[in-house]
């Protein structure tokens, strides 16, 4: 499986979910607040604290564009195309230099290979490979987050992806979205790496060596 990002309605028991991670121990988070793990609808903007308001939180994909650039696509539905990166871009009024995000990705059915997500002590994945938690923190630029973690690839599965998004602990976002149709395989001379795990420039907040989620 590429990198999947999605919202979840229901989430599971975060207690059992890390008991359900087996041996993945440098990666458990601290568990979450109450709401994150029965997220209310959210409404924006949102003041998390006096020096920070979330304005917009927004789903997407990352299309290339013949200059070379790459466009932020908001959608509801993923092209099925191998290489297809997605994530989440959240704008903000604040003056702090970077935050710290939280992200809950569950998948329509189990995922069989996870990539580079599995060796990511940063990333925490269930153990009937549906669902993958992970933090970090990202600078803010122009008042713009931007986290593009997961990339498409073949065999990802079809239907509905769930994604719930926090922002300093405080849920901002739920997004469904969805893959109706396998993804298609690039060519061999212009194939992506198959990987599911953090991009290079991911940063995580860390305490003492523990992922902290609030």
């Amino acid at each position: 499986m590429s990198r999947l990002r999605t919202t979840l309605l229901v989430l599971i028991p975060f207690s059992a979910l890390l008991v359900a991670c087996g041996d993945r121990a440098a990666s458990r988070p601290h568990a979450p607040s109450t709401d994150w793990n029965h997220p209310a609808p959210v409404s924006l903007p949102l003041r998390i604290a006096p020096d920070l308001i979330v304005k917009r939180v927004r789903f997407g994909y990352l299309k290339n564009t013949p200059s070379g650039n790459e466009d932020f696509v908001a959608t509801e539905t993923l092209p099925a195309e191998e290489g297809i990166n997605y994530g989440w871009i959240a704008e903000m009024e604040t003056t702090r230099p970077s935050v710290r995000w939280q992200e809950r990705l569950s998948l329509p059915s189990p995922e069989e290979d996870w990539g580079d997500a599995e060796d990511d002590e940063d990333v925490v994945i269930s153990q009937d490979g549906r669902t993958a938690l992970s933090a970090g923190n990202e600078v803010i630029n122009a008042g713009r987050v931007q986290h593009m973690y997961w990339i498409l690839g073949a065999g990802d599965p079809t239907g509905r992806y769930v994604m719930d998004v926090a922002i300093e602990g405080h849920p901002v976002a739920h997004f469904e979205f969805h893959l109706d149709h396998p993804v298609h395989e690039k060519p061999m001379l212009v194939r992506y790496p198959r990987r599911t795990g953090a991009m290079p420039g991911l940063r995580v907040a860390r305490n003492e060596g523990v992922l902290v989620w609030k």
